[in-house]
């Protein structure tokens, strides 16, 4: 828990800081917010790379490594279609469309890989 506590307190502000940005009405704090919330989500995201290298002995580390790509990958794609919403880049509809292809297909696939990664770990 001592290891995972940064990266949970940076998760929570970076959600904190999106949650602001949609509630604010001062374009300063949406613009603040924003790095926050992108900075939170960098760090998270570095801080699990950095992780993932640690273990790449590991016999699974490729199946790892590219759960972890295919994860921040789409995190990356949820904050450019945020980005876009926020500042009416894209419609509604259009964000709300993306949001939905997103958690559809990261759920199948992350549910994909957990199992192909829970097979290899049974057969070892």
């Amino acid at each position: 828990l001592i290891r995972t506590a940064p990266s949970l307190v940076a998760s929570f502000f970076y959600v904190w800081a999106a949650w602001v940005i949609q509630v604010t009405l001062s374009w300063g704090v949406r613009f603040f917010m924003l790095f926050v919330s992108f900075s939170g989500a960098a760090l998270v995201s570095v801080d699990q790379l950095v992780l993932c290298h640690f273990h790449c002995a590991d016999e699974l580390s490729g199946y790892k490594t590219g759960f972890l790509t295919y994860s921040i990958a789409v995190f990356l794609f949820y904050g450019l279609v945020f980005f876009c919403g926020c500042f009416g880049l894209i419609s509604s509809i259009s964000e709300q469309v993306f949001y939905a292809y997103c958690d559809a297909t990261l759920k199948v696939v992350q549910g994909a890989l957990l199992a192909m990664l829970r097979d290899r770990q049974e057969l070892e």
